[in-house]
């Protein structure tokens, strides 16, 4: 790429131009055109079913599945956001999910899978979530390959260029809500203040 870090150009003997590209899908698409690929059309995503995870047999529908942490600093929620999201969710099970060095809170509507999956047992939890919660991560970009019924929370991230790649998707950042095509259009944004306010988004959702 023309815009790559960390001096990697001095290894190429060619260069694509992806200053015109902000997301990363899209700078990664120029890359196959160059090779002479056509990426005309609509995008698909050929993730598997998935597998289900052992305990699978205590999911209720509807679900939502929470994927609250991050290895990247400052992009997790805290233990008591985690709290808050699935009390104001109830009695909606939450399903938590994704890996952490934290624990959470239990919660009567809260079926924790926390460090408990594979990838194929993750894709198939979202495939079957009504509704998914993602922090700025790898998970949350599986899930946007398979649904638009889906949130990033954005701390210090742009979603213009690593948020969900999908149009309809929503990003919540800076207390404010909306969905991807939307966010320049600022009249277009909700005001959500906190997770809890998130957690009644998401239960109008259901």
């Amino acid at each position: 790429m023309s815009d790559a870090r960390e001096g990697s150009r001095r290894f190429y003997d060619a260069t694509v131009d992806t200053s015109g590209h902000a997301h990363a899908v899209d700078r990664y698409l120029a890359l196959v055109r160059a090779l002479g690929h056509m990426t005309d059309g609509p995008l698909h995503w050929r993730l598997p079913a998935g597998t289900a995870p052992e305990g699978h047999e205590a999911l209720v529908e509807p679900f939502v599945v929470l994927h609250p942490f991050s290895r990247g600093k400052g992009k997790s929620l805290s233990r008591e956001g985690v709290a808050a999201f699935a009390a104001a969710l109830a009695p909606v099970q939450v399903i938590v999910a994704g890996r952490g060095e934290q624990s959470i809170p239990p919660a009567p509507n809260v079926l924790d899978f926390l460090n408990r999956t594979t990838l194929p047992e993750l894709i198939f939890l979202l495939r079957r979530a009504r509704f998914i919660v993602s922090v700025d991560s790898g998970p949350m970009h599986i899930a946007a390959a398979l649904t638009d019924r889906l949130v990033s929370i954005h701390t210090w991230s742009d979603p213009a260029k690593v948020g969900p790649y999908r149009d309809t998707a929503w990003v919540w950042q800076d207390g404010r809500l909306f969905q991807q095509r939307e966010r320049e259009n600022t009249p277009a944004h909700r005001a959500v203040a906190n997770i809890s306010m998130l957690a009644e988004f998401v239960q109008s959702q259901l």
